[in-house]
């Protein structure tokens, strides 16, 4: 189907025979398609390696993209060496990091993050907060996807927003409940490869009564 172009694949990967494997980037592993009698190689990416000796992997994760020729009769193989083969060089698409945010459009009432900045090709796709406040209220575990071809984090570029964090109500003014969007523990970033990133964040609620461990991955 015309969705499926560009889609993830993200597979768990066991070799029969000794794949070298020096690290996530430095690898012999390929992916080729095979489509109306032309191969082509696709980027690809490894991650969660399991290791034998110092060079070697028994196992991997691997990730690439369906090409945008997919039609359906096209076939996909993937190729590994038991020789050291040099790195493929594939552009690194995808980054994560931290950064910090503060924006104040009523005095008292401020807009502030510290959080996980995802960007694609140089544009923020989705801002992940750590910790912060949005007119009075926590965000930790808040997600927010950004406007197409976004370059700088600001309100008026936010697109979506989603909550992961739980939370319940104890009494009933506005602000009686506990949630975990009130307190950041900590937050690790897991894989920043070439086409995905991955990582983790763990908050709880102010009552320490409830914890959200939440993995996000693009």
């Amino acid at each position: 189907l015309e969705i499926a172009k560009y889609q993830p694949i993200d597979l768990r990967i066991e070799f029969e025979n000794p794949c070298w494997a020096k690290n996530s980037v430095e690898h012999s592993i390929r992916v080729c398609c095979l489509n109306k009698n032309t191969w082509t190689e696709l980027e690809s990416q490894i991650y969660d390696l399991n290791r034998i000796g110092e060079n070697y992997i028994t196992s991997c994760n691997l990730v690439f993209l369906i090409p945008e020729f997919a039609d359906g009769t096209e076939r996909y193989y993937i190729y590994y060496d038991d020789s050291e083969k040099p790195s493929p060089g594939y552009t690194d698409h995808v980054n994560v990091e931290e950064a910090y945010y503060r924006y104040e459009p009523i005095s008292g009432y401020p807009l502030e993050s510290y959080y996980y900045k995802i960007t694609d090709d140089g544009y923020i796709i989705y801002t992940i907060a750590q910790d912060g406040q949005f007119m009075g209220y926590n965000t930790s575990q808040h997600v927010t996807k950004m406007i197409d071809k976004t370059t700088e984090v600001m309100p008026k570029n936010g697109d979506l927003f989603a909550a992961f964090d739980f939370k319940y109500c104890y009494d009933e003014d506005l602000f009686d409940y506990s949630s975990t969007s009130q307190h950041f523990v900590s937050g690790e970033i897991l894989t920043d490869g070439n086409l995905m990133v991955e990582l983790v964040i763990i908050s709880r609620s102010k009552l320490k009564d409830l914890q959200t461990t939440a993995r996000y991955k693009y």
